[in-house]
C-alpha cells in the first residue's frame, strides 16, 4: 500500500520521491484488477468525496479508496472532477490533488493523457472581451471565476511538471518545454492587453519563488533545469515591466481624476454620483494593481516603478493651508506627532488607561494561564512551524472563548457552591450583597466626574461582571441625557478600560450609536439636534481612545458633509471640536481629516450661511488646525526698572505711599535715565490700578516740591495724552482715556494744576474737532459721532473727581456755566441712552442737587446766556469772599483744614516713627535744573549769522518803498477825577446825578495839537464794566503783595524768637508749621 502522505505540504524530497514513482509506475496485473471492488455505489461515493472532500486532511482516505476500487471505467469523470469541479482552496488541497493524480497515473496508464488534455483546455480561455450584451456585474463575476480557475490550473500544471507527470504524457509535443509554453501563453502581452492575468502571475511567483524563480546558488537542488528557470523568469520579468508601465498610467489617471473631482466640487458644491462611482471603481482597480505589482516586485527581486506626483495634482489646488497629505503647510513631523493633545493632562487622560490585569484577578477577566508551548525540534521546516503556531493560536482562542463563557460567573459559581452546601440564608445574603454592589455601581456612574472615580468603577464592574450586567451597562451608557455632555469623556474612558477584556460592550454601544445617528439623520426637526450632537460627540470621545475603527468615524463625517444642512453643520462642528485635532495630528488619519476640513471650508464659501454657522465652522477648523503663533518674547528690563515697576504696579497703596515716596527720593535724580524710568509710571498712569490713581497723584505732588520740572512734565504729558485720545478716538483706548482724565482730576486735588486748567480741559473735551466754539444742533464732527457720548463720560468723571471743590465764589459761577454748556452739548445730540441719562442725574445730584435739567436746546442756551451776563455784570465782589474762594480753590473735596490735620495725624499713627523722620524733612530743598553750557560749533554759529544777516537785508529791501506812517503811540485814556472836568457847571451836574454815567477823558489830536475832551458813558456799558474789573484786579494784586510782605516779616520775627527758646519749643513750632502744609495724604482722601 502507498505510504501515507504528510499534511504539512510538499517538500523537495517528497517531490523527488513522487517523481521517481511516476516515471517508473508499478501498475496492478490482471489478477489484482479482478479482486478490486467495482460496485456502482462505492464508485459513486468515491466521486462525490473527490468533488467535495479533496483536501489535505482527507487525501489519505481517497488514496485508500483508489487502491481498493475498480475505477478504469470512470477515469474521464474523475478527470473532470479534478480539473473543474474540485474545490482546491488551499495550497495543501492542490498538493492533495497532485497526490491523487499521481496515484491514479501509477494504476492507470491512460489517466495522465486525459488529465493533461483537460488542463490544457483550461488555459485556452483568455480574458473575455467587453460586450454590451453582458452586464458589467456579470462580466466581473465571469472574469473572477476565470482567474480563480486558471490559478488552480497553473499550479496543478506546474506541480505535474515537478513530479514528472508531464514528461510521461504522450499528447504533449516534445519540442518545447511544457512549463515554459504554458507560462508564455498565460502571460503573453498580445493576448492580455488589459493585464487581467496579473493575479495569476502573483500567485505563481508567490508559490514557486524558491523552486523556480530563485537563483540556483540560493537553492540546494532543483527539479527544474537552469535553462527552464531562466526562460520562465525572463517571461515574468517582461510581463512585470509592462504591468509597471500600466501602473504608472493608472497612477496619473487617478491623480487627474482627483483634481477633476475637486474642481467639480468647487464649481458645483458637490460631485455627481456617476463621477464618484467611476472614481471609486478606478481607485479600486488601481489599488489592487498596485498591491499586485508590489508583491511581484518582492518575489522577482525587481524594483518598484516610480510613481511621480503630477504638477497639477490636488496639492496645488488646495487654498486653506492644507497639502495633499492633509497636513498644514509648514508643519514638521515633530509638531504633527506631538500635537494630538492640547496639554499633558489631556494626553494622560486618553492614553494612560489602567490595566485591569494589575488590579483584578485574571479569572474575573475571562483569562486563564496558558501552558508553556513545547519546544520545537531543530529540524522542523518553516512551514511546519507556521502550522504549529496557527494551531496554537486557534487553541488559545478556543480557550479564551471558553473562559469568556465561564467568566461571568464567579458569583454564579459561588452561588452553586452555596446551594451544594445547602445554606439558603447564606444564599439570600449573597444575593442581597450583589444587588447592593450593582445598585451602587450604576448610581455612581452619573457622578463619576474624575479619572480616579471612573477607574474605580471600572474595577468594581469586574466583580459584578455577567452577560446581563454587560447589556445593562451598554443601555445605561447609551441612555446618557443629552444635557450631560460633560460626562461623555469619562464614560468613554470606562469603555476603553473594559474593552480589552469585554469587547462586546464597545461593539454593542457603537452599533447603537450608529443606528441612532442614522435615525436622526432622517429627521429634520429641530428637536433632534441635541440628540444628534450627543451621538457624534460620544463617537468622537471613543475615537480619541481608538475604540471604533477609523472608517466608522469618517463615515459619520461623510454622511454629514454630503447633506450640509443646518443640523449637520452643528453636528459636524461638534464632532470636529471633540476629535478633530486628534485625527488631524495623527499621521494615519491626517490626510482624510485634512480632506474633511477642506470640503467643509469650501462648502462654507459656496453656500450662503448665516454668521452663526460660519462662526461655528471657523471655530471647528481652527480647533483642528490652530494657526501658528510665534512665541512672545519677554522684554528684557534692567533691575532698576523692574524694581520701579514693582513699586508702582504691585506695592503702591495707601499704606505704602510714604515708604515708596522715600525710596523714590533716594534715587539718583541727576541721572536722566533714572528720571526717565521714574516718569514712566506717571506718564502711563493707566497701567496703575484705577483705585490707586489718587496715591499716584500724591506722589507726583510730593516729588514736584523737590523737583519742580518733574511736576511740569507730568502735567504736560497728562494733557497731551488727553488730546491724543481725542484725536485718535479709538474704542480700544477708552480705558486709557478714562484713567488719564481721572489722574488729571487728582492732580488738581493735590495742587499741581489750577482751576483754569480744569475748566479749559472740560471745554476742550466737548469742543475739540468742531469749527464753531458753541454747540449747534445738526453740526457734527468726524471725531465725535452723533451717538458717541464718551466725551460726556469723561467730563462727568473729571467733575466727579474734583468738581466738589467749585462750590463757591467765581469758581462756582464757572462750574454753573459749564454745566449749562454741557446740557447745550447734550441737546445737540440725538436721544440720550439710558445710562447717559443716569450719569447726568448722578452728576447733578452730586454737584447741584437743587438744579433741574433743561428739557430743550433753547432752554439750555437761554440759561447759559443768563449765567454769562450775570457773571460779567457782577461789578464788585467782597474782598473777604474772594480771599476765601482763592483758598478754597486749592482745597480737597470735603477737605477743610481740620480734615487735613486729621489726615496728617492718621498717617502718623499708621506709620510708626514717621514723626521723627518728618522733622528731618521739614526743610524742603527745591532742586532746580542746572543751566548747562551749550557747546556751540563755531562753523554753525558763523553760518547762522550769515543767514540771519541775509534775511534781514532782504526784509529791509522789500520794505524800502512802503509808505511810512507815524505810529499812534498814545497812552490809553483813563478815568479822570473831578479836577480834570472843566467848569463848576459840569461839577454841579456831575454832583447832581452821580449814578447817571461815568465821565472819561478822551484824547484827540488835530495836526500837531492834542486836545482833551470829557466823555460820559453809562455805567452798564461794556467799556465801563471792563475798566472797573481791571481796577479791582489791580487792587486785589496790591493787597496780596502787601499780605505776603507782612507774612514774611512775621516769619522772620518768629525765627528770631525760635532761635532763643529751648529745643522743645522749637519742635512744637515745627509741628505747628507742618500742619499748615501737610506732606502726607489727608485721611479724608480715602473716606
Amino acid at each position: 500500500m502507498e505510504e501515507g502522505s504528510t499534511h504539512k505540504g510538499p517538500t523537495l524530497q517528497t517531490r523527488k520521491e513522487l517523481r521517481a514513482k511516476n516515471e517508473h509506475p508499478v501498475r496492478p496485473n490482471a489478477d489484482e484488477v479482478k479482486k478490486l471492488d467495482g460496485s456502482l455505489k462505492k464508485t459513486s461515493t468515491f466521486k462525490a468525496k473527490l468533488k467535495t472532500s479533496l483536501t489535505a486532511e482527507a487525501v489519505d482516505t481517497l488514496k485508500r479508496d483508489i487502491l481498493v476500487l475498480k475505477l478504469d471505467k470512470y477515469l474521464s469523470e474523475i478527470v473532470t472532477v479534478l480539473v473543474s469541479e474540485a474545490r482546491l482552496a488551499k495550497a495543501g488541497d492542490v498538493w492533495a490533488a497532485v497526490e491523487v493524480a499521481s496515484l491514479l497515473h501509477q494504476r492507470f496508464a491512460d489517466f495522465v493523457d486525459l488529465v493533461v488534455a483537460a488542463l490544457a483546455k483550461v488555459f485556452v480561455f483568455a480574458p473575455a472581451p467587453v460586450s454590451n450584451a453582458v452586464s458589467p456585474e456579470q462580466r466581473e463575476r465571469d472574469e473572477a471565476g476565470r482567474v480563480a480557475k486558471q490559478k488552480i490550473a497553473l499550479r496543478l500544471w506546474t506541480e505535474f511538471y515537478l513530479v514528472g507527470l508531464l514528461d510521461v504524457c504522450a499528447v504533449l509535443p516534445k519540442k518545447e518545454n511544457p512549463l515554459v509554453a504554458v507560462v508564455q501563453k498565460m502571460f503573453n502581452l498580445n493576448t492580455d492587453k488589459d493585464f487581467a492575468n496579473v493575479p495569476i502571475a502573483v500567485t505563481f511567483c508567490k508559490s514557486y519563488e524558491q523552486l523556480i524563480l530563485a537563483d540556483k546558488a540560493l537553492t540546494e537542488e532543483s527539479l527544474v533545469p537552469d535553462n527552464v528557470r531562466a526562460q520562465v523568469k525572463q517571461i515574468l520579468a517582461d510581463y512585470y515591466a509592462a504591468v509597471s508601465k500600466h501602473l504608472v498610467k493608472m497612477h496619473k489617471y487617478i491623480k487627474k481624476a482627483e483634481v477633476s473631482n475637486y474642481e467639480h466640487a468647487v464649481a458645483r458644491g458637490e460631485v455627481s454620483e456617476e463621477r464618484q462611482e467611476r472614481f471609486q471603481k478606478a481607485s479600486k482597480v488601481y489599488e489592487a494593481l498596485l498591491k499586485n505589482v508590489q508583491s511581484m516586485s518582492n518575489h522577482l527581486g525587481l524594483e518598484m516603478p516610480d510613481l511621480p506626483e503630477p504638477e497639477d495634482s490636488l496639492a496645488g489646488k488646495l487654498s486653506i493651508g492644507l497639502n495633499v497629505n492633509g497636513r498644514a503647510e509648514g508643519d514638521d513631523e515633530e509638531a504633527l506627532l506631538g500635537g494630538p493633545w492640547e496639554d499633558e493632562e489631556s494626553r494622560s487622560f486618553y492614553q494612560d488607561v489602567i490595566d485591569l490585569k494589575d488590579v483584578v484577578p485574571a479569572i474575573l477577566l475571562g483569562e486563564k494561564h496558558e501552558k508553556p508551548a513545547a519546544p520545537s525540534a531543530a529540524d522542523l521546516e518553516l512551514l511546519n512551524n507556521v502550522i504549529q503556531v496557527s494551531n496554537g493560536t486557534d487553541d488559545s482562542q478556543q480557550q479564551s472563548d471558553e473562559a469568556d463563557e465561564e467568566s461571568s460567573p464567579v458569583i454564579e459559581s459561588g452561588e452553586m457552591d452555596l446551594d451544594d452546601v445547602g445554606g439558603d440564608e447564606d444564599t439570600k445574603d449573597a444575593s442581597a450583597t450583589r444587588k447592593q454592589q450593582v445598585d451602587a455601581f450604576f448610581n455612581g456612574l452619573p457622578n463619576a466626574l474624575s479619572t480616579e472615580a471612573i477607574d474605580k468603577l471600572a474595577v468594581e464592574f469586574c466583580y459584578i461582571n455577567t452577560k446581563n450586567m454587560r447589556k445593562r451597562l451598554v443601555k445605561t451608557l447609551f441612555a446618557v441625557p443629552r444635557q450631560r455632555l460633560d460626562i461623555l469623556p469619562y464614560y468613554s474612558r470606562l469603555i476603553a478600560t473594559l474593552n480589552p477584556f469585554m469587547p462586546e460592550i464597545a461593539t454593542s454601544l457603537i452599533a447603537l450609536l450608529e443606528k441612532e445617528f442614522h435615525y436622526h439623520q432622517r429627521k429634520t426637526d429641530r428637536t433632534f439636534v441635541e440628540e444628534k450632537i450627543k451621538v457624534v460627540r460620544f463617537i468622537g470621545e471613543l475615537t480619541k481612545f481608538s475604540i471604533p475603527e477609523y472608517h466608522v468615524t469618517f463615515h459619520f463625517f461623510k454622511v454629514m458633509l454630503e447633506s450640509f444642512t443646518n443640523h449637520n453643520i452643528e453636528a459636524v462642528c461638534s464632532m470636529l471640536e471633540v476629535c478633530g485635532r486628534y485625527l488631524y495630528k495623527t499621521p494615519e488619519t491626517s490626510r482624510p481629516t485634512g480632506n474633511v476640513l477642506e470640503i467643509m471650508m469650501k462648502k462654507k464659501t459656496a453656500l450662503n450661511l448665516d454668521s452663526r454657522l460660519s462662526l461655528l465652522i471657523d471655530n471647528a477648523f481652527y480647533v483642528c488646525n490652530p494657526p501658528e503663533k510665534t512665541a512672545v518674547q519677554q522684554k528684557e528690563r534692567p533691575p532698576l526698572e523692574l524694581y520701579i515697576r514693582k513699586l508702582f504696579y504691585l506695592d503702591l497703596s495707601k499704606k505704602t505711599s510714604e515708604r515708596i515716596l522715600k525710596q523714590l527720593r533716594m534715587f539718583n535724580w541727576n541721572d536722566p535715565e533714572t528720571v526717565s524710568l521714574i516718569q514712566k509710571p506717571f506718564f502711563k498712569c493707566w497701567k496703575v490700578k484705577f483705585s490707586n490713581l489718587h496715591v499716584l497723584a500724591f506722589l507726583a505732588f510730593e516729588l514736584s516740591r523737590y523737583y519742580p520740572e518733574f511736576g511740569v512734565a507730568v502735567v504736560d504729558q497728562c494733557l497731551e495724552e488727553m488730546r491724543l485720545g481725542l484725536e485718535s478716538n479709538l474704542f480700544k483706548h477708552n480705558q486709557k482715556r478714562v484713567s488719564t482724565v481721572r489722574f488729571l482730576g487728582e492732580l488738581y486735588n493735590y495742587r499741581l494744576i489750577e482751576s483754569s486748567v480744569v475748566f479749559d480741559s472740560l471745554y476742550f473735551l466737548l469742543r475739540f474737532g468742531y469749527d464753531s466754539p458753541f454747540p449747534e444742533p445738526g453740526v457734527y464732527s468726524p471725531l465725535d459721532a452723533p451717538h458717541d457720548f464718551f466725551r460726556v463720560r469723561l467730563c462727568c468723571l473729571l467733575l466727579e473727581t474734583c468738581g466738589q471743590c467749585f462750590d463757591r465764589g467765581p469758581l462756582a459761577a464757572k462750574l454753573d456755566e459749564f454745566l449749562c454748556f454741557l446740557q447745550v452739548y447734550l441737546h445737540c445730540k440725538p436721544r440720550l441712552s439710558m445710562d447717559v441719562e443716569f450719569l447726568m442725574v448722578e452728576l447733578f445730584d452730586l454737584l447741584r442737587p437743587k438744579w433741574k435739567l433743561c428739557t430743550s436746546y433753547d432752554e439750555a442756551v437761554e440759561k447759559f446766556n443768563a449765567l454769562v451776563v450775570a457773571r460779567v455784570g457782577a461789578v464788585e465782589v467782597p474782598v473777604e469772599e474772594e480771599e476765601e474762594d482763592g483758598e478754597e480753590e486749592w482745597g480737597r473735596v470735603g477737605g477743610e483744614d481740620d480734615d487735613g490735620e486729621e489726615g496728617g495725624d492718621g498717617s502718623q499713627e499708621e506709620d510708626g516713627g514717621s514723626q521723627e523722620e518728618d522733622e528731618g524733612e521739614e526743610d524742603v530743598v527745591v532742586h532746580m535744573p542746572e543751566a548747562k553750557e551749550e557747546e556751540v560749533d563755531a562753523e554753525l554759529e558763523a553760518e547762522f549769522d550769515k543767514e540771519f544777516s541775509k534775511m534781514m537785508q532782504e526784509s529791509l529791501e522789500s520794505r524800502k518803498f512802503d509808505k511810512k506812517t507815524q505810529a499812534f503811540d498814545v497812552a490809553i485814556p483813563v478815568k479822570r477825577g473831578v479836577a480834570f472836568q472843566g467848569g463848576s457847571a459840569a461839577s454841579a451836574a456831575a454832583a447832581a446825578s452821580p449814578m447817571d454815567g461815568v465821565v472819561f477823558s478822551f484824547l484827540t489830536k488835530k495836526g500837531n495839537k492834542q486836545q482833551l475832551k470829557s466823555v460820559e458813558l453809562p455805567q452798564d456799558s461794556t467799556f465801563v464794566l471792563s475798566t472797573k474789573q481791571k481796577q479791582e484786579a489791580e487792587m486785589e494784586e496790591k493787597k496780596q503783595l502787601k499780605k505776603l510782605v507782612l507774612n514774611l516779616d512775621e516769619k522772620a520775627d518768629d525765627e528770631d524768637v525760635a532761635a532763643a527758646v529751648p529745643t522743645v519749643m522749637k519742635a512744637k513750632t515745627n509741628n505747628r508749621q507742618r500742619q499748615h502744609r501737610p506732606n502726607v495724604i489727608p485721611k479724608s482722601l480715602f473716606e
